[in-house]
């Protein structure tokens, strides 16, 4: 074979290598920083979102095994009627809005190679599709369609600062009465009485699904392993 052929067919050969090598550098690069985004996402928001899941299983624990609204609610035990419903819509509310900031953060990465953020992320469809979904069996009360799910997420979420969070306890009380409000929780309080007076499969699916979720975000043991029980 000509010296010249030869000479040609290494160098195309080394071309080829190179930028074989180039172009899986980049994609191993481009996936480094991929892993990198999303995990500092998941730990950013990690406790918020636990402590906020943890505080609304923690209530459907006590609406279904400790009588909580049937006691304070229906009965008014302690004038606390009002507030019986405004912390249980909050809890809600406040669970819907750290849910909703994690999606937003999370959806143009790609994470299908952070195995713990997708294994959040499907608890978290467990949980959405627990609350949207009109199985009979589940009742009618506590049912978010998921539109419902993320507005009210949104109407959670704070506008005071320019980092995300969800408003305070004190912030919703005084806002719940106001048309915003109103118009994504007057369902739900209505649902209130029902869950009150009657078990709720829904609801008790929910906390299970729920103490499934603080169990994979609790990764530094935040929360009394023991006081997590499934109703």
């Amino acid at each position: 074979m000509d010296i010249a052929i030869v000479v040609a067919i290494i160098a195309l050969a080394g071309t080829i290598a190179n930028a074989g090598i180039t172009l899986f550098g980049s994609r191993w690069l481009s996936d480094l920083q991929q892993r990198s985004k999303t995990r500092a996402i998941l730990d950013r928001y990690r406790n918020p979102l636990a402590s906020a899941t943890y505080d609304l299983q923690s209530r459907f624990y006590n609406i279904i095994r400790m009588n909580f609204l049937d006691t304070y609610y229906i009965e008014d035990r302690n004038g606390k009627r009002d507030v019986a419903a405004e912390s249980t819509l909050y809890v809600i509310g406040q669970y819907l809005a750290w849910s909703e900031i994690l999606r937003r953060e999370l959806q143009f990465l790609d994470f299908r190679n952070r195995d713990q953020t997708r294994k959040v992320a499907r608890a978290q469809e467990q949980i959405a599709t627990l609350f949207a979904s009109d199985d009979p069996e589940l009742g009618p009360a506590f049912m978010l369609w998921r539109p419902e799910q993320r507005a009210i997420g949104e109407r959670m979420i704070s506008s005071d600062t320019n980092v995300p969070s969800c408003i305070g306890f004190a912030t919703f009380a005084e806002r719940r009465r106001t048309e915003a409000l109103q118009r994504w929780f007057g369902q739900l309080e209505q649902d209130l009485e029902i869950v009150a007076k009657s078990s709720s499969a829904r609801l008790r699916l929910l906390q299970h699904e729920l103490v499934a979720l603080v169990l994979l975000l609790d990764s530094d043991g935040r929360f009394d392993r023991e006081k997590l029980n499934e109703a």
